[in-house]
């Protein structure tokens, strides 16, 4: 019997090649769901490196679904060093206990489901959890992914140092609790709070598919280039 995450991604993309589609620009932001993530890895080479957890939350109309947030650490073939422990806190036995690595990934396509994946700096986070999916099923992998670092701006453009923020500081600047930093699920939730953040001011400037959303934050984004050039 195939799994149901399988069965969805065949039939989306073709056998072997799992994906996930960017929203149709008249989709309704209410009723919407995405799914922050967040990833912690063995380092920051994109090439050489590994996923090692994974965290992420639903956002559902503009609210969290922590009931079904997903938090898993990967058990892998790694070596951490002591300085990647310190960040992260996630130590070798962690991860020799930790779940199997193609069942996380399975899992963690599974939760997605197709939504679209929202992460600040989306890139690194994509592009590992594409090569996770490679390495641990087999597949191709291409996942439709936004970040959220690019968003802030467009929404919160009051503060005018915006372009080189990094998540500390939004978390500073919004108010956003935090129990712990460098936790992938901690920062997921972190995140997912900040993407509120945003949707309420998409809502509040009356704001009402994902295609009127992006086109703010492309808007945004090409200012914050001709400033940069200036």
């Amino acid at each position: 019997m195939t799994a149901p995450w399988l069965n969805r991604m065949l039939a989306l993309c073709g056998m072997g090649h799992s994906m996930t589609r960017a929203p149709a620009p008249d989709t309704p932001l209410n009723g919407m769901r995405m799914v922050v993530v967040d990833v912690e890895t063995t380092g920051l080479n994109l090439r050489k490196d590994s996923v090692i957890s994974i965290g992420a939350v639903a956002v559902v109309n503009g609210r969290l679904k922590l009931s079904e947030s997903f938090d898993q650490t990967l058990q892998v073939d790694v070596s951490l060093s002591k300085d990647n422990v310190l960040i992260h806190g996630i130590t070798p036995s962690d991860v020799s206990h930790g779940r199997p690595a193609r069942e996380v990934m399975q899992a963690f396509l599974d939760y997605l489901d197709g939504a679209p994946l929202i992460a600040f700096h989306a890139l690194f986070d994509k592009k590992m959890l594409e090569k996770a999916v490679r390495t641990h099923l087999d597949e191709r992998c291409q996942l439709a992914a936004y970040d959220l670092a690019e968003w802030l701006p467009a929404f919160f453009p009051e503060h005018t140092e915006c372009r080189r923020m990094g998540l500390d500081d939004w978390i500073e600047r919004l108010n956003i609790p935090v129990n712990q930093r460098h936790n992938a699920i901690e920062d997921a939730m972190a995140t997912a709070q900040l993407l509120q953040k945003c949707l309420a001011r998409a809502r509040q400037q009356g704001l009402s598919t994902w295609g009127e959303l992006m086109q703010v934050v492309k808007t945004s984004r090409r200012k914050q280039t001709a400033t940069h050039h200036l």
